[in-house]
């Protein structure tokens, strides 16, 4: 069965250590583009952020610029207007972008979730996934999972904290070796 996730989405999370609000919201409006973009390459261009997602696929020195940020957010458009892969941002109360979350496909039975959060904002991925694993069980997925780096230390506390368990602690696919953690809704 294929997932359908109605607009818009607006959840309130808190920060685990502040306590402070934060609100995860579809990115399927076009309207915010301009708005999002330079908000979207300050984060990515984080060094633990840029060195754990984009290093590998940029030219060395190269740094996540503008162009980057729009074909990220053209392909969350994409994703949400076919309704094949459901991205979210995870915004302050300046309504400033600080992380993401995907769920990366739209097939009930098992779902990858994705996530980066900025690490000025430490404290909101473990509640983000919970509340998107939420979401996901309320529209119908029985299953999600996640593929973290073995290096990862950070994702794997969300995990845990979001009440994933370990399946696989050497996870093979073409893009490399991962734990592979699961929840079943």
């Amino acid at each position: 069965m294929l997932v359908k996730i109605k607009l818009p989405i607006n959840i309130e999370i808190n920060n685990f250590f502040t306590n402070k609000p934060y609100f995860i919201r579809d990115l399927a409006d076009d309207s915010l583009y301009e708005r999002l973009i330079p908000l979207i390459v300050k984060v990515c261009n984080e060094p633990r952020i840029f060195n754990r997602l984009f290093a590998k696929k940029f030219v060395k020195g190269a740094t996540y610029r503008p162009i980057n940020a729009l074909e990220f957010l053209v392909y969350a458009n994409r994703g949400w207007q076919k309704q094949e892969k459901f991205q979210f941002a995870i915004f302050n109360e300046d309504n400033d972008i600080v992380g993401t979350l995907e769920l990366r496909s739209n097939d009930s039975k098992a779902c990858e979730i994705g996530y980066w959060a900025s690490e000025n904002h430490r404290g909101i991925m473990s509640n983000a996934v919970i509340a998107i694993a939420k979401l996901a069980k309320s529209v119908g997925y029985e299953k999600l999972f996640l593929l973290i780096a073995p290096d990862n230390i950070a994702s794997q506390k969300v995990a845990k904290n979001a009440g994933f368990l370990l399946e696989n602690p050497h996870f093979e696919n073409s893009k490399g070796v991962y734990q592979l953690y699961e929840k079943k809704l």
